[in-house]
């Protein structure tokens, strides 16, 4: 779908280049069509892109086996607490990155 959008943009600047060309009269107006083909193919990617439909390798998956130590103490971490059919957020962090 993206291809198409790439397509469409690309079309329209090889038409400008066409108009400009063959009738020099339009030459001031090779901005604005440029600009059109641009929020063209970016409204076309921001609408017809659909993020949900990218499918994830972890979906019904089984969480991995880990035992994780918590910070500051307190009860360790493992797959056992994500076997209960519920909901959960692990955030996971390095040790690079600022708290």
């Amino acid at each position: 779908m993206i291809f198409l959008v790439a397509l469409v943009s690309v079309i329209c600047l090889a038409v400008a280049v066409i108009v400009a060309l063959f009738f020099r009269q339009f030459i001031r107006f090779i901005p604005l069509i440029l600009f059109v083909a641009l929020v063209a193919g970016f409204l076309g990617g921001l609408f017809l892109w659909k993020a949900a439909e990218v499918p994830s390798a972890l979906i019904d998956k089984q969480v991995p086996i880990f035992a994780l130590e918590p910070v500051g103490g307190g009860e360790l971490l493992s797959q056992t607490l994500f076997q209960d059919g519920q909901v959960r957020l692990l955030n996971v962090w390095a040790s690079w990155c600022a708290p």
